[in-house]
C-alpha cells in the first residue's frame, strides 16, 4: 500500500497551503491558508509563557506575523459564501475519503489505508470554519431586527402549508444520500475510487494522485497476471510514476 501513502503525505502537504480566506485588500490581508493558522496557534502558545504577553503579540502583528488575532480577524470579514463552499467541499472530502476506507477494508484487510494525516487536516480545517460559521450566525442573530408578531403568525402558516411537501423531499434526499453510501459489493469498493478521484482531480489537477486512483480502477475486472502485465507494459503518465514510486519505496 506504499502508493496509499504516498497519496495520503501529498494531500497531506497540499491541504496545508489551500486558501481558507481569500485576499482581503480592505484590511491589508493576504489569502491564509492551514500552515499559517497551525504557526498562529503555536505563537498563541508561546506569547503565553511571555511575561509581557499583549506586547509581545503586538510587536509580532506590526512586524506582519499572522497571530490568531488576524487569522480570527480574516475569518470574520471572509465572504460566508466563501467560508461555506470550502467547509462543504472540506465535509465531502472526509466522507469520501471515509467510504473509500470501508470499501477497502474487506478487500486490504490490515492494509487499509487509513489515510491519517490527511484526515488531521481536513478535520482540522472544518473545524476552524464550522465555529466561524457558526459564530457569525450567532452574531447575526443578535443584531437582526425582531420579527413582529403579525410576520410570524403569517410564517408559521406558510410553513404549515408546506410542511408535508418539504418533509417529503428531505426524506427523498435522505434516502438518495443513504442509497449513494451503501457499500454491498466488490463494484462498490470501485466506485468508491472513482468518485475520490474525480474530487480530488477538480480540487487539485496538477497532483498525479487522482490519475493514480483511476489506474487503480482501471484494473477493477482484470486478474493479477493482467495487472502486472498493465503496469510493466502501460506507457501513461500514471503508470511511468507508478513504476518510479515503486523503484524508490525502500528494500522490506
Amino acid at each position: 500500500m506504499f502508493v496509499f501513502d504516498w497519496i495520503d503525505k501529498t494531500l497531506h502537504d497540499r491541504l496545508l497551503f489551500i486558501e481558507i480566506t481569500p485576499a482581503l485588500e480592505h484590511i491589508d490581508l493576504r489569502p491564509l491558508t492551514l500552515a499559517d493558522w497551525i504557526e498562529a496557534v503555536n505563537f498563541e502558545k508561546i506569547s503565553k509563557r511571555s511575561p509581557e504577553n499583549k506586547n509581545f503579540v503586538a510587536e509580532a502583528e506590526a512586524k506582519g506575523k499572522i497571530t490568531l488575532n488576524r487569522f480570527r480577524r480574516g475569518l470574520s470579514v471572509s465572504p460566508k459564501q466563501y467560508l461555506q463552499t470550502l467547509c462543504e467541499n472540506a465535509t465531502r472530502l472526509l466522507a469520501t475519503i471515509e467510504l473509500f476506507r470501508q470499501s477497502m477494508e474487506p478487500l486490504a484487510k490490515e492494509q487499509t489505508p487509513a489515510f491519517v494525516s490527511t484526515r488531521d487536516h481536513l478535520t482540522t480545517l472544518n473545524r476552524i470554519l464550522q465555529a466561524t460559521l457558526e459564530q457569525r450566525q450567532s452574531e447575526l442573530a443578535i443584531v437582526e431586527k425582531p420579527v413582529e408578531a403579525s410576520e410570524q403568525i403569517e410564517t408559521v402558516l406558510s410553513s404549515s402549508e408546506s410542511k408535508s411537501a418539504f418533509v417529503g423531499e428531505q426524506s427523498k434526499d435522505v434516502t438518495q444520500e443513504n442509497e449513494i453510501e451503501t457499500i454491498a459489493q466488490r463494484a462498490d469498493a470501485y466506485r468508491a475510487i472513482h468518485e475520490l478521484g474525480k474530487y480530488l482531480m477538480e480540487i487539485d489537477p496538477h497532483s498525479p494522485a487522482p490519475y493514480l486512483l483511476e489506474l487503480i480502477v482501471s484494473w477493477e475486472n482484470k486478474k493479477l497476471l493482467q495487472i502486472v502485465t498493465d503496469i510493466n507494459e502501460g506507457k501513461t503518465e500514471a503508470h511511468n510514476l507508478l513504476k518510479l514510486l515503486a523503484g524508490s519505496a525502500p528494500n522490506r
